[in-house]
């Protein structure tokens, strides 16, 4: 399509430290990735409105948002005087947080960012890790009926335009661990997606300008590794397609 670009928008499963579905479909596809390690929906919302105000999105541009859990901290710090997002991760990871504040959050921040995106008339696709809405997932143990209700709302008003990412790679919800081969850091198995699971996701989404024979020489360096700053130290002097703009805006 003459003149679009492509905005992609998510946790570590856009943002990692090997390339990711997003840094393929944006590399020479004149797009920018603002995913985050760790990120929630919080930092999803502002940096959207962020991006717009700073790129001012038009109706050719796609704007593609990969959705973490719903159970995710977002907070704010300042660098060199500008404000930056720390993403703090899941619940698991911040236990001093009520996840069912997290929960509600998130909710109601992806109300304000499909209210946003169809108030300025953009094209937006929504994806997600796994079925977020799916109450068989540990995290939503004994939650009350009000927060279960919100969460059927909220499933209800939006549609997944692409398939999740765990759709795609396993064939039982849940069982991550159950895909091979997988990469290792410091002898456990590195459970994100590999580059070449990247690759066959990125090629449902958007024409990719890489050859798969490349993502093949780097998936094969990433499985020799077994560390992910090596990893990524690799990638960077390699392989590097990553999105240059940098996660934050």
């Amino acid at each position: 399509m003459s003149n679009s670009r492509i905005f992609t928008f998510g946790c570590s499963f856009t943002e990692w430290y090997w390339p990711t579905w997003a840094d393929m479909i944006c590399y020479n596809n004149d797009g920018y990735n603002f995913g985050q390690k760790g990120g929630g929906i919080t930092q999803i919302l502002h940096k959207v409105a962020n991006a717009n105000r700073k790129y001012n999105f038009t109706e050719l541009d796609k704007i593609i948002i990969m959705l973490p859990s719903l159970f995710r901290l977002d907070t704010t710090s300042t660098d060199n005087g500008e404000t930056v997002w720390v993403c703090k991760g899941s619940q698991f990871a911040n236990p001093e947080v009520p996840k069912d504040w997290m929960l509600m959050q998130s909710l109601n921040d992806i109300i304000f960012l499909k209210e946003y995106l169809e108030a300025n008339e953009l094209c937006y696709w929504f994806t997600a890790i796994h079925d977020i809405f799916d109450t068989t997932f540990v995290e939503y143990q004994n939650l009350n009926q009000q927060q279960l209700d919100h969460l059927q709302y909220v499933s209800e008003i939006i549609n997944f335009e692409y398939p999740t990412m765990m759709e795609t790679l396993v064939s039982i919800e849940g069982q991550w661990g159950s895909r091979e081969p997988l990469y290792m850091h410091s002898g456990s198995p590195e459970l994100h997606p590999t580059i070449l699971e990247h690759y066959n996701y990125a090629n449902k989404i958007e024409k990719v300008n890489i050859q798969k024979e490349d993502i093949l020489i780097a998936h094969h360096k990433m499985l020799q590794l077994k560390n992910v700053n090596k990893m990524n130290d690799w990638c960077k002097e390699n392989f590097n397609i990553f999105s240059t703009q940098g996660y934050q805006i």
